[in-house]
């Protein structure tokens, strides 16, 4: 997910404050979240985007911005309840029912759904991105000069398919909210189901492993996930002033990685040289049912009051805890085990176990609104300090953050912003700690920071249009990016190097956004929206360098028009990357040549969307997308494009669903 462009510094969405309902989603490993089919898109009544550093109400996680999706309410639903059943192409079947009461005092509430879904899948992973990082980073060297043997590959037919199920439940009696819910991912396959295993000698003339035998034995590779949530929310009003609302959310998560020898851990390498007691080198027997194993648990707590001082001055303030406990067998455990490098000498290290990690932190928080003139100036300022526990040292780090916005009111037709906020970001544990063949840890990362200033204009020249402008400048410190050292390699498997996080000293940000709303009449809406961003990290003494993988311009236009008995809707999505020859660092120019396709690939998508009223209140909803990307005329690239990291997305998608009921 892209906010104002940024993406390239980060893979899974971690830089973004993730909420449900109000409670962070965040997950313990990552600091991101699980974005894929698999969230339950009809369950979802709103979602509020907030741009910018949020940290000073929010916390850790609100570092670009934050994304609250709302939930439907029992009020929300139709008294016969809410259905869908749609058919996609992967031969995807989706089917989901919900089903919800609500007293006329409104005092009771109750609300269920189901979702069932099930996909073969477009088996692009097992089919390309996997072939890549084979032959690329690990089964046959190109230092030889000699070209990977494709034939070999051939033979793999892969695909991907998946089960996922969804259940939620909503009670609400009076002043009090529970919600609870599950999703289960189960996937028969995830497309690299068959993989050609290779045997390396780990001793030749060269001193560098050469291949001694090909294999095409069969070893499932699968990644399992469930996960868990239960909210409890308490909202009560203490006289006409106070408001006052305390919340409490456990989740868990359990992810199973099965089959894991051919990705495996330190602890668990394939073909593994060892020296024996005559000091001559065998390989290890590898255990290819080996299991990575994940659970994680998070409890958050809030306790948040909300004083109307006067009827132009508004007080927050609250506390809010979060205990994160985590058990990866991914993670670093040099407690047992060694490290050895490329000419196979055993490298001594310091005990450093981190399979097991448990820390609370907590917040304090404050924020104030005072207006004037008839809400024509509204000035607001909040300050939060979180005592964040940043790796496993026994100290905290005290991390304080603030933010300060004035607006004005000039005219009618006129809305002017101006805010400035400090915001940090602790480091996920998998920086910190994971410990696999082609990722390692660093625990050493210290917290990023940003200082951020964005000015804003609102105009409404007419009754029917809107135009925003939203310039904004932001300053990073301590910037975290994976990056693929080949200091750190392990060259017995093939591989020349890892990604490991690195920090810079820091990032320039700057960019503007243009976004343009139209209601030409009560059936016809036209939007635009344009980004432009320029993101250059600090490679010191006064170098600079562009952000791997950032997009310097994204462009969306469309249309939609309704009536009683139509809903449509046709968009137009552009992301243009860069040149990528700015990727390339002057000092290991001849290493990073082979990675300097990591940018963000040049493609559009167009994206229509209709759905027409049929008889017994039925809606029929028809939904495709198609890319239109570089390179289309080069096969294979029929099948799909790039978005980044050369991770392969399907080009096309269709999907045909009957929905229950139409909503006007």
């Amino acid at each position: 997910v892209m906010i104002r462009g940024l993406v390239g510094t980060e893979n899974n969405n971690s830089r973004i404050l993730w909420l449900q309902n109000g409670v962070p989603m965040n997950d313990v490993r990552d600091s991101g979240i699980w974005l894929d089919e698999t969230y339950p898109v009809e369950f979802i009544k709103r979602i509020e985007i907030v741009l910018g550093p949020g940290s000073a109400v929010y916390g850790s996680g609100a570092f670009q911005g934050v994304v609250n999706i709302f939930t439907k309410d029992p009020k929300d639903i139709d008294k016969y309840g809410e259905y869908r059943v749609a058919m996609q192409n992967n031969l995807t079947f989706k089917a989901s029912a919900i089903a919800a009461y609500q007293s006329d005092d409104g005092d009771l509430g109750f609300l269920a759904h189901v979702a069932a879904n099930t996909s073969q899948g477009p088996g692009l992973i097992g089919d390309h991105m996997y072939l890549d990082y084979l032959m690329n980073q690990g089964g046959i060297s190109y230092s030889d000069g000699k070209d990977p043997d494709h034939s070999r590959y051939e033979s793999i037919h892969t695909n991907s398919f998946k089960h996922w199920y969804n259940t939620n439940f909503k009670l609400n009696y009076k002043n009090f909210k529970w919600n609870f819910g599950y999703t289960g991912v189960y996937p028969e396959s995830d497309g690299s189901e068959k993989v050609p295993f290779i045997y390396y000698d780990p001793v030749t003339s060269n001193k560098v492993p050469g291949v001694i035998e090909k294999s095409y034995e069969t070893h499932p590779y699968k990644f399992v996930r469930n996960e868990f949530y239960t909210d409890f929310i308490y909202e009560d009003n203490f006289g006409d002033n106070v408001t006052f609302l305390a919340l409490l959310s456990y989740r868990f998560g359990h992810y199973k990685h099965t089959n894991y020898g051919g990705f495996g851990t330190n602890n668990d390498l394939t073909q593994v040289p060892i020296l024996g007691t005559d000091g001559q080198w065998s390989l290890m027997e590898t255990d290819y049912s080996a299991e990575v194993i994940t659970r994680q648990h998070k409890l958050y707590g809030l306790a948040q009051a909300q004083w109307r001082i006067y009827d132009a001055n508004e007080l927050i303030g609250g506390f809010a805890m979060e205990y994160h406990r985590i058990h990866s067998d991914d993670f670093m455990n040099h407690a047992n085990g060694q490290l050895i490098d490329e000419n196979h000498h055993v490298i001594v290290t310091d005990p450093y176990q981190a399979t097991d990690i448990g820390y609370v932190t907590p917040s304090l928080f404050l924020q104030d609104e005072q207006r004037f003139w008839n809400d024509r100036i509204i000035l607001t300022g909040g300050i939060r300090v979180d005592f964040h526990k940043v790796n496993s040292d026994i100290y905290r780090d005290i991390a304080p953050s603030w933010r300060f916005a004035f607006l004005g009111k000039w005219t009618d037709w006129m809305t002017m912003r101006v805010s400035y906020g400090y915001a940090y970001k602790a480091p996920s544990l998998y920086q910190l700690y994971v410990d696999t063949f082609d990722y390692v840890g660093n625990p050493n990362l210290k917290s990023e920071t940003l200082h951020n200033v964005e000015l804003s204009f609102l105009f409404t020249p007419t009754y029917f249009l809107k135009i925003r402008l939203d310039g904004f400048a932001t300053i990073m410190n301590n910037l975290i990016e994976m990056e693929y050292s080949f200091e750190n390699g392990t060259e017995f498997e093939g591989v020349n190097g890892r990604y490991i996080p690195k920090q810079d000293t820091g990032a320039l940000l700057t960019g503007f956004e243009l976004g343009l709303d139209a209601d030409i009449t009560s059936n016809w809406n036209l939007y635009a929206h344009y980004n432009f961003l320029f993101s250059r990290r600090s490679l010191g003494n006064d170098e600079w360098n562009a952000i791997v993988g950032d997009a310097m311009n994204r462009l969306k236009l469309g249309f939609t028009y309704m009536n009683e008995y139509l809903i449509s809707d046709l968009a137009f999505f552009l992301v243009a990357g860069k040149d990528n020859e700015e990727q390339i660092d002057n000092n290991d120019q001849s290493d990073n040549d082979k990675f300097k396709d990591k940018d963000v690939s040049t493609y559009a998508i167009l994206q229509p969307q209709i759905t027409v009223a049929l008889p017994a209140n039925l809606g029929l909803m028809f939904q495709a997308s198609y890319a239109f990307s570089e390179g289309m005329t080069k096969s294979p690239t029929y099948k799909y494009y790039y978005e980044k990291d050369q991770v392969p997305v399907s080009r096309y998608s269709l999907m045909l669903s009957l929905t229950y009921p139409f909503k006007k």
